[in-house]
């Protein structure tokens, strides 16, 4: 993956236009080099509702365009009786 990473940065500094555009799209690089992060579907254990929340703030909710985004990917990620109350 570094070499990916070296050539996008050698096609940014081709372009001296983006000027600081490399080191954002260095970071981007970095971000989709991550493993994918496994959201585990919530039932509603209060024990497990602070990792739950945590998990779709950072990675849902922050992606997310509209309340109504967020009320699907609620859906998707809750289950038995939380999801009934999710769908209305």
């Amino acid at each position: 993956m570094h070499s990916v990473r070296s050539k996008v940065l050698e096609a940014a500094d081709a372009y001296p236009e983006i000027g600081s555009s490399s080191s954002v799209i260095s970071a981007h690089v970095k971000r989709l080099s991550r493993p994918k992060i496994e959201i585990r579907k919530f039932s509603g254990n209060p024990m497990e509702y602070r990792r739950f929340l945590r998990q779709l703030e950072t990675q849902v909710f922050v992606n997310c365009e509209s309340d109504d985004d967020e009320l699907s990917y609620l859906d998707q990620y809750t289950t038995g009786e939380l999801n009934k109350i999710v769908r209305g």
